[in-house]
């Protein structure tokens, strides 16, 4: 596998450097909303049934956000809504292997739209991978925005595409499987930011235990960067999260809130993504069928959030 086609880093990374085939199916009718420019059509051949139940609500919402939304630089382009439907969509396992959906976003480059194409395997093992037609710049690090094009595997430059693999009740993309050497060179170098962020998100509980005991260290290294203590906070709402501790994941984000500058935009970016986090395993854990609150209605009214896990 060239790594080239793989284009992630840990979520940690990741929110620092926003500042710096084919199968015979049976096609179910697109799902859309009005005025909405996402398309997804499910390819289903056969019966599938649904995974987010057996999956742990964090990880599935974060394995998709993290290397798709934010991958893709979707975060702003997508509703909280939409981005629900692709995360409901995805998380289904057909009676076989092969394509089982795709999803179209109109107007995505300047000349044409955006196309994704999840597949899902039971063989070697359980695994989501998707692939879209982006082309990633190693130069930019995000994806061409001139035309999408699905790209041969020797070709120098590799599309947009992900990983996830399904495995004792966890989601894992295949960058956050944990790895001895990475493991070794973040203790080398402290950077513990990194590391309680490749513990929460590999899949294994064997090491959950260091992960506030990190995060706590992450906390008091502003003198090597003033953004770590912050991020280092966000970093333990998606370990609340994780837990499935929304009280606690709740009360850090009020707490952020009134600490954040909303008029930097790192920032702000920043807490957007954890609420948006947030709402997400909120909305598929507590209330499938209920409302999904946007940041901005987010930020005008905080308090109104989540009160029925706090009653």
């Amino acid at each position: 596998m060239k790594k080239k086609n793989f284009p992630f880093y840990p979520f940690a990374v990741l929110m620092v450097s926003l500042l710096l085939g084919s199968c015979a199916s049976h096609q179910l009718p697109e799902r859309t909303e009005e005025g909405s420019k996402l398309r997804i059509t499910q390819e289903i051949n056969g019966s599938s049934r649904p995974l987010m139940e057996e999956l742990n609500t964090y990880t599935a919402v974060y394995a998709l956000y993290s290397g798709m939304f934010i991958g893709l630089n979707l975060v702003e382009e997508l509703s909280i809504a939409e981005k629900a439907r692709i995360i409901r969509s995805l998380y289904r396992e057909p009676d076989g292997s092969g394509v089982f959906a795709r999803i179209r976003l109109r107007d995505y480059y300047e000349r044409g739209d955006l196309h994704i194409y999840p597949t899902f395997f039971k063989q070697p093992s359980r695994h989501i991978h998707w692939q879209s037609d982006a082309i990633y710049s190693p130069i930019t690090k995000s994806p061409m925005r001139g035309e999408g094009k699905i790209l041969e595997k020797d070709a120098p430059l590799g599309n947009v595409q992900d990983m996830i693999f399904l495995k004792d009740g966890f989601a894992v993309r295949i960058f956050d499987i944990l790895s001895s050497e990475a493991e070794l060179e973040f203790r080398k170098n402290e950077a513990f930011l990194n590391l309680a962020d490749m513990y929460i998100h590999d899949g294994r509980v064997d090491n959950d235990a260091q992960i506030i005991p990190l995060l706590e260290k992450a906390a008091r290294q502003g003198d090597k960067n003033p953004r770590i203590p912050y991020v280092a906070r966000l970093t333990e709402v998606q370990y609340f999260l994780y837990r499935g501790d929304y009280q606690r994941a709740y009360e850090e984000m009020i707490a952020l809130l009134e600490e954040t500058d909303l008029q930097d935009q790192f920032y702000r970016t920043l807490l957007k993504i954890s609420y948006e986090l947030y709402a997400l395993c909120d909305f598929f854990d507590n209330s499938p069928n209920g409302p999904l609150r946007e940041f901005e209605d987010f930020l005008s009214s905080p308090d109104q959030a989540w009160t029925k896990q706090l009653k």
